[in-house]
């Protein structure tokens, strides 16, 4: 595995928003996942919590890099293969 640069938390966040906005989740929604307080009309008038909106986008993103986190090498994954076709 290579060497891992500095980073802070900041860049999860920007992360996981980059990664929102590619799944087309609604940037309202994304902007609350991260907690954000929305400006203006829409942050004065709606009142709603978004809670399964968020907790659906949160699931999305997470369905999205656990495969990235939880990798098998590729070769544990040919004698795996090989050991179930036997």
């Amino acid at each position: 595995m290579g060497k891992l640069e500095h980073f802070t938390v900041h860049d999860l966040r920007r992360t996981f928003r980059s990664l929102a906005a590619s799944l087309r989740i609604p940037g309202n929604v994304a902007e609350r996942c991260l907690n954000h307080k929305l400006k203006g009309v829409e942050g004065i008038y709606d009142r709603h919590d978004y809670f399964d909106e968020r907790r659906i986008a949160h699931q999305t993103v997470a369905d999205t890099i656990e495969p990235l986190v939880n990798f098998e090498p590729v070769s544990e994954m040919l004698s795996t293969n090989r050991e179930r076709s036997r």
